[in-house]
């Protein structure tokens, strides 16, 4: 019968108890010489065989051995040490601080919610770790609540539906309505019955594509900066339904603009403009003089009030529902504006308007008809009627208008935009170089007098 030889455990330097046999003794790994404990498992030194589990338990609860679970060799198999200075990582969201000689614990962490934005929370000064993890796990019931029973479920509504929702806000709201409402007609050609939550930046393009196959009421293909307004609008309608709580999302936020190339330099001089009068119908004649004289747009001259108009004052008001840029504004009008004013028969009502078509007796809804018959007999087939307001800054600026004051006059609020229609042409460089050369000239004769 094989005996187990016991002896008593020796202390080592930085190494923990361990039975020591006559032959073989366990070796520290490298790099844990002093740095904890190791436990072994107890061997038969004369056989090399293990004895039973139930006697080795024994034999190790006897001597205060704890068994190494994880051994299932017959040699000596030592556990993984375990470093006394290693920090102890927090577990969960729970984390310990001090402050002030005082322990406190922190609970933090991140959540969702019913939209699926993901949003950080953390609490700190919590007295103790119990408390801090309830706070932990309350957040994330919370989360689970929240998108799992009170979300609400999203109507699956469509492309034609966005719109219908949108637009009586858009005509109640915005001068150009009508505009939108022309861009709306192709969008929901194309996809009217698609649901919004379903449109992806694939969709986008089929549509620019499908919309280049197409030609505008000028015959031309469609420009980038059409379909960008086209798109535009499209997003503003996903937008509104993510207000209205229809959609969690806009699908399309991150499309992008086609980048455009539509700067226009058509300029009407005053010669040419003279000859586009004369040819144009007595009935539109002050329409286009108002917009060569003052650079109002085509819309605010239709919308034009009596109310509005001081021929006293030589003034126009408008207000912000009147303009585009929801910004009033003033506009001194010229001589002969008003003297073609003054001609104009006026209704009794104070509210009348004071363009009107003869034939309708009513406001004019588009003189486009008019317009283009009177350039072509004036040989200027080239000139759109946006033209004269581009005109009238490049006018403004030329004749020594400061260009805060014309912005001021034109109701443009950007400088980027009001460049697009400050016009700088090649007889504008000749100029600048003349004036250039004269300063030096006037320069070099001061120098040589003294």
């Amino acid at each position: 019968m094989n005996i187990m030889k016991q002896e008593s455990t020796k202390e080592m330097t930085g190494w923990g108890h361990h039975p020591v046999g006559p032959t073989k003794q366990a070796e520290a790994p490298p790099g844990f010489e002093g740095k904890g404990s190791i436990t072994t498992k107890a061997v038969n030194v004369e056989t090399k065989s293990s004895l039973p589990s139930k006697q080795t338990g024994s034999i190790n609860r006897q001597k205060n051995m704890p068994v190494d679970s994880r051994s299932q060799g017959d040699i000596l198999v030592p556990m993984t040490p375990t470093c006394p200075t290693e920090r102890r990582r927090s577990s969960m969201g729970v984390k310990r601080y001090k402050i002030g000689g005082k322990w406190w614990y922190m609970a933090y962490g991140y959540t969702r919610d019913a939209k699926g934005m993901q949003k950080r929370f953390r609490k700190k000064r919590i007295p103790t770790k119990e408390m801090a993890e309830a706070f932990y796990y309350k957040m994330k019931s919370a989360e689970f609540a929240q998108t799992y029973f009170n979300r609400k479920r999203k109507q699956e509504i469509s492309v034609s539906q966005a719109w219908e929702n949108i637009f009586p806000v858009i005509k109640r709201d915005k001068v150009s309505w009508q505009s939108d409402k022309g861009r709306a007609k192709h969008l929901l050609e194309f996809m009217g019955d698609r649901k919004v939550r379903t449109l992806t930046l694939k969709d986008i393009e089929s549509y620019r594509t499908f919309r280049l196959d197409e030609t505008t009421r000028r015959g031309r293909v469609p420009s980038n900066a059409t379909l960008n307004h086209e798109v535009g609008l499209l997003k503003r309608m996903l937008n509104y339904a993510v207000k209205c709580g229809d959609l969690d999302i806009n699908p399309l936020v991150h499309v992008k603009k086609l980048k455009e190339n539509n700067t226009r330099d058509v300029f009407v001089n005053d010669e040419e403009f003279d000859r586009l009068y004369e040819c144009a119908n007595a009935d539109i004649q002050p329409i286009l003089l108002v917009a060569y004289d003052t650079g109002m747009r085509l819309g605010e001259i239709l919308k034009l009030k009596w109310s509005q108009v001081d021929l006293k004052e030589k003034r126009f008001r408008l207000t912000p529902r009147d303009t585009k840029t929801d910004k009033a504004r003033v506009i001194i009008l010229s001589r002969r504006i008003v003297e073609s004013l003054k001609k104009l028969p006026r209704g009794i009502k104070r509210d009348s308007y004071v363009f009107v078509n003869p034939d309708t007796d009513t406001a004019w809804v588009d003189i486009r008809k008019q317009f283009n018959k009177a350039k072509k007999a004036a040989e200027l087939e080239h000139i759109w009627f946006h033209d004269l307001r581009r005109s009238f800054i490049t006018n403004a600026r030329k004749r020594g208008v400061p260009e805060s004051v014309i912005m001021r006059m034109s109701g443009h609020r950007t400088r980027a935009v009001f460049d697009r229609y400050n016009i700088v042409c090649e007889d504008d460089l000749r100029e600048a170089v003349e004036l250039i050369e004269f300063a030096r000239n006037k320069e070099l004769k001061r120098a040589k007098k003294k």
